[in-house]
């Protein structure tokens, strides 16, 4: 979960409870993932970013990484953690919510 420059700050995202979504992912995805908080990964234009990395099993059915943004209610986050128990990116079909918040990593964001 990026909390650099812009995701996880009150200043930007003065309505969501940044720490409770941290601890929220965490308690959900326990045991099927670790997640790790990082500082910026310069896709400020998309906050909250997570980024989700393929297990062993999913990179070897060509799972890739997967950057999902505005990630900024609880059932985004429940969807993104209910997706890592299932498997993840190349073992699950990723759910439909999820669709529309995913963000090609490649674009970088200007701060």
């Amino acid at each position: 979960m990026c909390r650099g420059c812009c995701c996880g700050t009150e200043s930007k995202h003065p309505d969501i409870d940044h720490a409770a979504q941290v601890a929220a992912l965490t308690e959900l995805a326990r045991a099927a993932a670790r997640v790790r908080v990082s500082g910026c990964l310069g896709h400020c234009d998309s906050s909250n970013n997570i980024v989700i990395i393929p297990s062993r099993q999913g990179r070897a059915a060509d799972g890739s990484v997967t950057w999902i943004g505005y990630a900024l209610s609880s059932e985004v986050t429940a969807a993104v953690a209910d997706w890592v128990r299932a498997g993840g990116p190349g073992v699950a079909a990723m759910p439909s919510v999820l669709s529309a918040h995913v963000v090609d990593r490649r674009a970088r964001a200007v701060r």
